[in-house]
């Protein structure tokens, strides 16, 4: 069995509870099956996590994170504040859209996954090709933990929405 592993940010070092549980959960698939591991890497991510990483996985390929629409627009706040009011693309979305990481993905033959794992899934737009490609008999596992929604209302009800 082949899974491909889909995460937003590379679960190593395991210092914070996202980390932790992402990699908990690439562990238990590295034990049944062989894993591909699809990511955005950070420039603050340790160049010893790839090397822990590839214990557990057969394939491991990375984008940086500076790639995200996040990083290149929202340093503007101009552009930030008016798209975050005239947009419909929901900004969770759209901040993590990335050209380079679509590109990655198309490139992926995703037909010989027989399971496609989409951890922390903040980049749907990333993976739009995986829902157009992939087969019915392809188990798609779509994993949402609620955090980026309570941490999005905390913002919103201490304004800071409109600050950043």
């Amino acid at each position: 069995m082949k899974t491909l592993f889909i995460t937003s940010r590379l679960p190593w070092p395991l210092d914070i509870g996202t980390k932790i549980r992402t990699f908990n959960i690439l562990k238990m698939y590295s034990s049944i099956s062989e894993v591909t591991l699809v990511s955005f890497v950070g420039d603050d991510d340790e160049p010893d996590g790839m090397q822990e990483l590839q214990r557990y996985c057969d394939n491991i390929h990375v984008v940086p994170v500076k790639t995200c629409l996040s990083t290149r627009w929202m340093n503007n706040i101009f552009l930030s504040r008016w798209d975050r009011v005239f947009s419909v693309t929901p900004l969770i979305i759209k901040k993590w859209s990335s050209m380079e990481m679509i590109r990655l993905i198309d490139k992926i033959d995703i037909n010989e996954f027989q399971v496609i794992h989409l951890a922390r899934s903040r980049g749907c737009a990333n993976n739009v090709s995986i829902f157009r490609k992939r087969t019915k008999s392809q188990k798609l596992i779509i994993d949402v933990d609620d955090y980026e929604s309570r941490k999005l209302y905390r913002e919103f009800k201490a304004g800071k929405n409109l600050k950043e």
